[in-house]
């Protein structure tokens, strides 16, 4: 892809073409160039996936994520929500169990995938998305949810910021 060029005109100085000719291997330099190196770990590519694997590695799964099918994926994520905790032993909160569902997803859907697979559209993943929202359930009648919101501003105290010459000077 050293002659790539997404903005130019393709071609050479003297013949210029308004379209490039590229391959479907630029398409998917230019897909992947798009998502840093940050961006990409913070989607969860390294951890859902590291999880995921480790999950299936002492489940005697041997197929790998992007080689199952549908079916297979919907049957082993169903017992991977259900089943995954964290290193202490601990469930996962409700926003880590939507980061791994995600991160999964996005490893399947960029490059060198592609499968284009949407978990929670997709009726395919109808069980394994079942099983994912009565985890999530439980863990709140449980009052094991991970999001712990802060007590409101009192307006006491509120009064005392509106009157601080620091703050509204």
């Amino acid at each position: 892809m050293a002659n790539f060029q997404p903005f130019g005109t393709g071609g050479d100085a003297e013949n210029p073409r308004r379209f490039a000719n590229l391959e479907a291997s630029d398409l998917d330099e230019l897909l992947e160039a798009a998502h840093s190196k940050r961006t990409k770990y913070s989607n969860a590519f390294a951890v859902s996936v590291s999880v995921y694997k480790e999950w299936a590695l002492q489940r005697n799964i041997s197929k790998e994520l992007h080689e199952q099918s549908e079916e297979e994926l919907d049957q082993n994520l169903r017992v991977f929500y259900a089943e995954v905790r964290n290193k202490t032993g601990e469930n996962y909160g409700k926003s880590t169990l939507l980061g791994l569902r995600s991160g999964i997803e996005r490893h399947l859907n960029y490059p060198p995938h592609n499968r284009g697979i949407k978990f929670s559209k997709n009726p395919a993943f109808m069980k394994s998305n079942m099983i994912l929202d009565a985890k999530i359930k439980n863990l709140k009648q449980l009052g094991k949810q991970n999001t712990k919101h802060k007590p409101a501003i009192t307006t006491p105290d509120l009064q005392k910021l509106r009157v601080h010459p620091v703050l509204f000077a």
